[in-house]
């Protein structure tokens, strides 16, 4: 059998490679493992059979930090936008209010986190430091989920750049 001016042999089951290839023929292949068999799909080197996993493991001792994370990095975002001139301006120094009206709704906060001196820089030191620490933050008079909900209003009452407006 011979393409394209090369001569090919047809080989049977078993056979392996030729390796005594002369001009105008090339190397052929009959075995039943083929070239891209011993070499993986892709052709570079063995196929290893890898388990794949949807997340790595937990770290030893560690707790994940959930939607108090998300929020305390879109809340971090948020601020570090605003000192270089997005919408809302001073982020980082807002004062969070028990209740924060805004064009995009109006949102409320434990008064423990609201407490007239806090700012929402303020806020991510703590949100920082509950996430650091396990420990911290895990009863009254704050609690994780009070700084998350906290955190929640200030990333949902500026989305899509919202702004302050008086309260009903």
């Amino acid at each position: 059998m011979t393409g394209f001016g090369m001569k090919v042999a047809k080989l049977t089951d078993g056979q392996r490679p030729r390796t005594d290839t002369g001009p105008g023929s090339m190397p052929t292949y009959g075995h039943r493992r083929s070239v891209r068999r011993e070499r993986g799909a892709h052709g570079g080197g063995p196929r290893h059979h890898r388990p794949r996993s949807a997340a790595p493991p937990p770290r030893p001792g560690g707790q994940g930090g959930g939607s108090l994370t998300g929020h305390a990095i879109v809340a971090t975002l948020a601020v570090a936008l605003s000192a270089i001139g997005a919408p809302p301006p001073g982020l980082g120094s807002f004062v969070l209010p028990t209740q924060l009206c805004t064009t995009t709704g109006t949102f409320t906060m434990d008064p423990a986190i609201a407490n007239g001196v806090r700012t929402v820089s303020d806020l991510l030191v703590m949100a920082d430091q509950a996430l650091r620490d396990p420990s911290a933050f895990n009863g009254p008079p704050i609690t994780r989920g009070d700084i998350n909900t906290a955190l929640s209003a200030i990333n949902l009452g500026f989305d899509q750049c919202g702004s302050v407006v008086a309260c009903p």
